[in-house]
């Protein structure tokens, strides 16, 4: 199989979204990114399963963590009927110019076809994409 750039996609909102409908819940999964003194991009390779857990995270704060995101991601839901993952795309030095973002973001899924949790908010959500070597 042959080496090369393909491309990936998200839908994306801003920080400024989520906290518009989670702000509780977004500031304390803050005060604990603090706390285990990672930024965003490194919280949303935690998250990750493709890049696996930081093992510089001790591992109550990790649970801690990992709690306060899928409560952050239920109430996401309930409160806009859209699917909110944190997610990362790719390093800025292996960006691409075909790349739209670079490092984590917020993705939000049940989106397309538009819904009508879509319709409502499409004016707040971004598609975005970015090409992976691979």
């Amino acid at each position: 199989m042959g080496m090369g750039n393909y491309p990936s996609y998200a839908d994306v909102v801003g920080e400024s979204f989520v906290e518009e409908q989670c702000p509780e819940l977004l500031f304390d999964l803050k005060k604990l990114m603090k706390e285990a003194d990672i930024d965003f991009d490194n919280l949303c390779m935690a998250l990750d399963e493709t890049y696996g857990i930081d093992s510089e995270i001790e591992e109550d704060t990790l649970q801690k963590i990992t709690e306060t995101y899928k409560k952050l991601q239920k109430h996401f839901k309930q409160m806009t009927d859209l699917d909110l993952y944190a997610i990362y795309t790719v390093d800025k030095e292996d960006a691409d110019r075909g790349c739209d973002i670079t490092g984590g973001c917020w993705s939000v899924g049940n989106v397309y076809v538009l819904t009508e949790a879509g319709k409502k908010y499409e004016s707040k959500i971004e598609r975005v994409g970015w090409t992976v070597y691979g």
